[in-house]
């Protein structure tokens, strides 16, 4: 799907992600957790339409539900491109748990400055070393 063209794409990732969010709706008592591997894919400037719908079902997955989300990207840079940037800080900053690994140049550079990086966290965060890693958590929301 990588490759089609933006009109597939808009189809598809809304199909998906429709079909998703019904899924994780349907009981509000039953908790579910939504994970997206290469999250930099539905993080296309070409297609927003993905990546705004991403960015209000994990704002209605605060007030309505107990779910999880979590999004795994290589790059930052690639959930930021300026075009993009307001929804792809606002899924970002919903996300309970954040874990960094391998950054440098300019992801790194941005994650200091999106979460506050001390130099030990840049540090750990630069390292490529196997296992190294460091995690941002905060206390999950959860509807009444």
């Amino acid at each position: 799907m990588h490759n089609a063209s933006d009109n597939v794409k808009k189809s598809q990732y809304f199909n998906i992600l429709s079909y998703v969010e019904q899924i994780a709706f349907k009981n509000p008592n039953e908790r579910y957790y939504i994970s997206c591997d290469e999250f930099h894919l539905l993080a296309d400037p070409r297609v927003p339409s993905s990546l705004i719908f991403v960015k209000e079902m994990a704002k209605r997955r605060k007030e309505k539900t107990v779910y999880g989300m979590i999004f795994i990207t290589q790059s930052l840079i690639d959930t930021l491109d300026e075009s993009i940037k307001v929804h792809g800080q606002a899924v970002l900053d919903n996300t309970s748990c954040k874990a960094f690994m391998g950054l440098d140049g300019e992801n790194l550079r941005q994650a200091k400055e999106l979460y506050n990086f001390t130099d030990k966290e840049s540090q750990i965060a630069f390292s490529k070393l196997r296992r190294s890693r460091f995690s941002i958590l905060r206390k999950p929301t959860y509807a009444p």
